[in-house]
């Protein structure tokens, strides 16, 4: 885990148990805000880090999910291409969704009932909360897509 001074981002663990899903969906993203990239202070370059993602929940092939907008968390390096719109969401301890990923390697399996949930790709430092996590992330480096107007919303 890397500690940055406002959260800690989680490893990525690629064992069965993490690499399972628990919701198949057909979404769009809609808003992508990238967390603040943490300063590791040794020179280090982060390649990817936890993203916010909106989701439009088109239509839910497996899971307990409605359609509509979901936020979910991502690991990525820069903005989704439109090109997915097959998601698969792992639920995390902190009450929403991981996106896992659209590697083309990856086998996606569905979790076993029960499946205990994983830990969010990022987590708060003491006394903040996700969204005050989110929100740093937007000020620091906007809300995607923008639109018509070239300003975000």
């Amino acid at each position: 885990m890397f500690a940055a001074p406002s959260s800690a981002i989680a490893n990525d663990d690629t064992s069965a148990s993490q690499n399972c899903f628990d919701v198949e969906v057909y979404a769009t993203v809609t808003q992508e805000i990238p967390s603040e990239i943490p300063d590791l202070g040794d020179g280090s370059i982060v390649m990817e880090w936890p993203w916010f993602l909106d989701l439009q929940v088109e239509r839910v092939l497996y899971g307990g999910i409605g359609r509509g907008k979901v936020s979910v968390l991502a690991i990525q390096h820069t903005y989704f291409s439109p090109r997915y719109k097959l998601w698969w969401l792992k639920r995390n301890s902190a009450g929403g969704f991981n996106v896992q990923s659209h590697d083309d390697g990856d086998r996606h399996i569905r979790c076993p009932k029960g499946a205990a949930p994983v830990a969010p790709y990022i987590r708060p430092g003491k006394g903040l909360t996700l969204d005050d996590l989110r929100q740093a992330g937007e000020r620091r480096y906007g809300r995607f897509p923008l639109n018509a107007e070239g300003s975000s919303e």
